[in-house]
């Protein structure tokens, strides 16, 4: 992320990966949607645990899981995270507090797609070259986004707010002040049809 913000050329990524939850987790999917040759599923990052980083909470990350199980029936939904993340309706695979960070990676980078705030996850993205919806809250995306080794063919859409509420003109990492008495203003801005 700082790689961005000081225009510096980094090296390669080293991710060390786990595919031994990669089983299970076809397993979980062959339960759903019976036998077959190939699934097709994306992973989502939903928070950065309870309570913490309200400049990321997204109230209406129900409303995008709803329009994408309208839009595409047989997609596959896996929520990565941590436990306190908080749990939506209509996920195929609950993985949040399931997988070490090496098996976060294998699932993120065999999903076609993953949608998630700015957190790790969204930058396992960009090491493993997995195509990503990112939205940002706190943060600026010019600053903080995922940083990939080749920007040209990257897939990656990076949404944050116009700042009508909360600071604007800066990143801002606090819970609540004056300007954003609930902590969550800027990225609420962004509607779920985005």
């Amino acid at each position: 992320a700082y790689a961005n913000h000081c225009q510096c050329e980094l090296g390669e990524y080293f991710v060390k990966r786990d595919d031994s939850i990669l089983p299970d987790l076809v397993s979980k999917f062959r339960e759903k949607q019976g036998e077959r040759e190939k699934y097709y599923y994306v992973t989502l990052h939903v928070g950065s645990g309870k309570d913490r980083w309200h400049g990321r909470k997204y109230d209406d990350w129900q409303e995008v899981i709803n329009n994408l199980k309208n839009y595409y029936p047989d997609l596959l939904v896996v929520q990565v995270g941590a436990e306190d993340d908080m749990k939506l309706e209509n996920i195929d695979v609950d993985m949040r507090n399931r997988t070490s960070i090496h098996q976060m990676v294998s699932v993120i980078e065999n999903a076609k797609l993953h949608i998630g705030i700015d957190s790790f996850p969204a930058h396992i993205c960009a090491a493993t070259n997995t195509p990503a919806v990112i939205i940002y809250g706190c943060s600026y995306a010019s600053i903080t986004r995922p940083w990939y080794k080749d920007n040209d063919n990257a897939k990656y859409v990076l949404l944050e707010s116009e700042r009508l509420s909360g600071c604007s003109g800066r990143a801002c990492f606090k819970d609540r002040c004056a300007k954003n008495p609930d902590g969550n203003g800027p990225i609420n801005e962004i509607s779920p049809k985005e």
